[in-house]
């Protein structure tokens, strides 16, 4: 083989690819891995790093530097509107080593990973589209546009789909994400808030209008999702909310003033329950939001969660033609 040829094409830069990627390049197989984005984002997206998650993420050797970026939730504390106390759920006795969450914005996720892909001596090929990939007898031939719109055809032994709910690897399986949406909207936003709180703590606020949930980010921000129906205060589903639709939502909703200042980011979106009929075909293999789009919601209340990114990777069974390689663990997104 020659020794600019790569084996295996790592498609997306989020966290999945990137942790894929990591992986790999640990084990001695050097992937290529290209992300159709110019620029790196800076929106806090999926935050939560579960457990789990946190056990994997120490056997690929990458957890300090998220330990040090994040801040840790133990516990959630439950609310009725007015800041009524209602419950609290604890990570305490899971049976995990690390009984906490980490909580950080995904762009940071991408950085961390990103400098310890680069300590293996891999770097992210940005600017880089995958147009179409085609199966043939012994390979994979990727046809890619690079930043210059240079069209460059590659063959790959395996090709690892981790671009997001769109990726092309998944329609080269002809497969689709079956399944179903939820009705209704949802936003998420990035924001300080001047609620009283416990350290290392989430707030969840349920009522029979919808929900709340307030987890925290570094630099005194947090994560709020919250649901729009039957809310919408006029936020056109294209919109992103700005900071006085975001402050008058979580104000109703939690029954106080919340004291929402310094929005730092904001998505309106719908939530889905969809996942790919198969994350692999021997050569091709599904990660992140490519292999399924999953929240789950209660028909009474609504209070959704993501499988977090403890679910982000799909099994990899490939093989090396030069050496075996075992599995890369699993890590996730969010909405």
């Amino acid at each position: 083989m020659s020794p600019d040829r790569h084996e295996i094409l790592v498609i997306g830069a989020g966290p999945a690819g990137l942790l894929a990627a990591c992986e790999l390049a640990r084990y001695g197989v050097v992937p290529r891995i290209v992300e159709r984005r110019l620029l790196p984002h800076h929106q806090a997206r999926a935050t939560a790093i579960q457990p789990a998650g946190l056990e994997l993420l120490a056997r690929a050797g990458v957890l300090a530097p998220f330990l040090e970026r994040s801040d840790r939730v133990r516990r959630t504390r439950f609310y009725a509107p007015g800041f009524v106390p209602l419950a609290t759920s604890t990570f305490s006795g899971i049976g995990c080593v690390h009984e906490y969450q980490c909580s950080l914005p995904q762009w940071q996720t991408e950085v961390v990973l990103t400098e310890h892909l680069n300590g293996f001596g891999v770097f992210v090929e940005r600017g880089t589209t995958v147009l179409s990939i085609e199966e043939n007898a012994d390979a994979l031939d990727v046809r890619l546009r690079g930043l210059g719109g240079e069209i460059e055809t590659a063959s790959f032994c395996y090709v690892l789909g981790a671009g997001g709910a769109h990726d092309l690897t998944r329609g080269s399986m002809h497969d689709s994400l079956s399944g179903d949406t939820y009705a209704g909207r949802y936003i998420a936003a990035d924001i300080c808030t001047g609620l009283p709180h416990e350290p290392e703590e989430s707030m969840i606020f349920a009522s029979h209008e919808g929900f709340v949930l307030l987890a925290p980010l570094p630099e005194n921000h947090w994560i709020t999702f919250v649901d729009l129906d039957p809310d919408p205060l006029d936020i056109d589903q294209k919109d992103t909310p700005e900071l006085a639709q975001v402050s008058a939502l979580l104000n109703r909703r939690i029954g106080v003033n919340a004291g929402v200042t310094d929005l730092r980011w904001a998505s309106n979106f719908v939530m889905h329950k969809r996942m790919a009929r198969r994350l692999d075909d021997g050569r091709r293999f599904l990660m992140g939001d490519a292999a399924h789009l999953s929240r789950l919601i209660t028909k009474r209340n609504r209070v959704g969660c993501s499988k977090g990114r403890s679910a982000g990777l799909a099994p990899l069974r490939m093989r090396s033609t030069r050496s075996a390689t075992r599995s890369p663990p699993s890590l996730p997104s969010g909405p």
